[in-house]
């Protein structure tokens, strides 16, 4: 699955800037609002470096959890309900 990660940064934090390529966000929630940034980076290592303090900043991963594996299984109620209406 292909995540578009400038995308997914911006919907979670659309008054911030946001920068850069990759699943890791480096966000300061002191900084939110008119001056406040949020940088994007390909691995945690690499956002990681540029915290300075981390009381005042953290690394987010913006990879979505996975789905419950009972999210995973079909509705059969449905599919019962489309063979009444359409056939098979």
């Amino acid at each position: 699955m292909q995540h578009n990660w400038l995308e997914l940064a911006r919907i979670r934090w659309p008054q911030m800037v946001v920068g850069g390529s990759g699943r890791f966000a480096l966000y300061s929630p002191a900084f939110e609002g008119a001056m406040g940034k949020v940088l994007l980076f390909e691995t945690r290592a690499k956002c990681e470096a540029q915290i300075v303090d981390p009381k005042h900043a953290f690394c987010i991963d913006l990879m979505p959890p996975p789905a419950p594996p009972c999210m995973n299984r079909r509705d059969d109620y449905e599919d019962r309900q489309w063979e009444k209406r359409f056939g098979k």
